[in-house]
């Protein structure tokens, strides 16, 4: 759930930052400098994407070996709520 809150606002960042860097080089700006800013930003993406990659395979492994995944109590308690 963390992995998705953090990739969607640095999806909402990259929209932005490229926004305005189509506005600025509409307007004959300098864009040079903004260019390593959306790099990093992608590595950032792609590290994201390594790991819940990672994570999911984890998750599958246990879960196919029969080992119970543990919850947090937020989970089990809006499982519980919906039981009801």
């Amino acid at each position: 759930f963390f992995l998705v809150i953090m990739s969607t606002l640095m999806m909402l960042g990259d929209f932005a930052l490229l926004s305005d860097m189509g506005k600025e080089h509409a307007a004959g700006l300098d864009t040079s400098g903004e260019w390593p800013v959306l790099y990093l930003s992608q590595v950032l993406h792609l590290l994201f994407i390594i790991l819940l990659v990672v994570l999911i395979f984890l998750t599958r492994k246990k879960l196919q070996t029969g080992q119970e995944l543990i919850r947090d109590r937020t989970t089990s308690f809006s499982v519980g709520v919906s039981q009801w």
